[in-house]
């Protein structure tokens, strides 16, 4: 099923002048990674499905480790994330969510397909439900230190379950400061999802000279969940140290499944 564009919702403009989910390595040599960064089921009420977690073995030292699932929560306009543990409740996308109970060694250069399953329990509500799966190593004390140190990765569940899902987001705002005192040049989209499942969104910042003469393209995509509202520091690093400059953003709002709305096309002068 391919994926529906929700809208082509924002074209803003500026004129303005300004002047002057890889892992790092654990110490010890240890370097965990997995792939692929998130997962997105979609699946009906009573339904289920399979797949793997690739981890990957990319330092020089062997490790244990294990994985386990947790709840996915965000706060505030910049996504401060938080992982609560499961509720136990049916309604808990943390409990649909089954990993091996073993734990796993790993050599330096191997690969390990860890298996999952999601079981979406009948009677579930159509709408976004999250998780997050963590592969964690088991800790090793480095010689000498006697201080133990862990490394882990977690992928995102973006799950979906059809029925009665609302499809709704909009621009709560954009902001250019016509006035920067240097690079970076910066902006502040925010975007909100009024619907009860997430959205994925794709954003296209372009800039310009005064005569509309192409300077920098900054594209991000970034999922935006149900009930929020998420910022975007939209940054062209590389600007001058002075400048006169025209800044437009372009949004869409992707959405998997067949139903789309259409936001109305906001424009703004700055």
């Amino acid at each position: 099923m391919r994926p529906a564009r929700l809208a082509l919702a924002l074209a803003l403009s500026l004129l303005g002048v300004f002047g002057s989910a890889q892992a790092a390595t654990a110490p010890g040599g240890q370097n965990l990674t997995a792939s692929p960064t998130q997962i997105q089921p979609q699946l009906d009420a009573g339904a289920s499905t399979t797949g793997t977690i690739t981890i990957v073995n990319d330092g020089i030292k062997p490790y244990d480790f294990k994985s386990y699932v947790t709840a996915y929560r965000v706060a505030g306009e910049d996504y401060d994330p938080s992982f609560p543990p499961g509720s136990g409740r049916a309604s808990d996308p943390v409990s649909w969510v089954h990993l091996p109970a073993q734990i796993f060694h790993s050599h330096p250069g191997q690969t390990t397909a860890v298996p999952y399953t999601i079981i979406v329990p009948a009677g579930t509500g159509g709408g976004g439900y999250y998780a997050v799966l963590f592969f964690e190593t088991i800790p090793q004390t480095a010689a000498g230190s006697g201080v133990a140190s862990t490394q882990r990765v977690g992928i995102v569940a973006y799950i979906r379950v059809n029925g009665s899902v609302a499809l709704r987001g909009s621009v709560a705002g954009f902001t250019v400061r016509p006035l920067q005192p240097g690079p970076p040049l910066t902006s502040e989209l925010r975007l909100k999802n009024d619907g009860n499942v997430h959205y994925l969104a794709d954003v296209t910042e372009h800039v310009a000279d005064p005569f509309g003469r192409p300077k920098a393209t900054i594209h991000v995509q970034r999922e935006v969940l149900p009930g929020t509202t998420r910022r975007f520091i939209l940054a062209w690093d590389a600007a001058p140290a002075f400048g006169l400059f025209q800044v437009s953003a372009t949004v869409n709002l992707l959405i998997l499944g067949r139903q789309a709305n259409v936001i109305s096309k906001t424009q703004r002068e700055f």
